[in-house]
Formats: structure tokens, C-alpha cells, sequence
């Protein structure tokens, strides 16, 4: 699965419920946070947007949605 950093952090987290998990451990509030983009979440918080994005496809691939 290929995730856009346009996506905002509520989208990501309906679509990857592991996501929720990898947010929390690099600090980004998806809850209040959640309409903010995930590139800008990633600048304001010094995070590399490849490293966060990787996690996150892998996590889309190991636990994909069910339902």
C-alpha cells in the first residue's frame, strides 16, 4: 500500500488502525491533530517523512482493514 503524505492524520488512522500505535510512538496527536496533513505533522515534529511513511505501509501490509 502506497500512503500519499497528503493524507491527514484522521484519514490515516480510519484507513490503518496500527497507525494509531506508530503515531503515538513519534508523539503526533491524531486525535485534535487529526485534520493536519501528514508532511506537516512530520515537519513540526522533526520527523522524516520516508521513515514515517515506511512504518506506516508496513504496517498497512501486516494488519490490513478488515470489514
Amino acid at each position: 500500500m502506497v500512503i500519499s503524505n497528503e493524507k491527514t492524520l484522521g484519514e490515516l488512522v480510519a484507513e490503518i488502525p496500527e497507525a494509531t500505535r506508530i503515531l503515538e510512538k513519534y508523539r503526533i496527536d491524531y486525535c485534535c491533530g487529526g485534520k493536519h496533513a501528514l508532511k506537516a505533522s512530520c515537519r513540526e515534529r522533526g520527523i522524516t517523512q520516508e521513515v514515517l511513511l515506511g512504518e506506516l505501509e508496513q504496517a498497512a501490509t501486516l494488519h490490513p482493514q478488515t470489514g
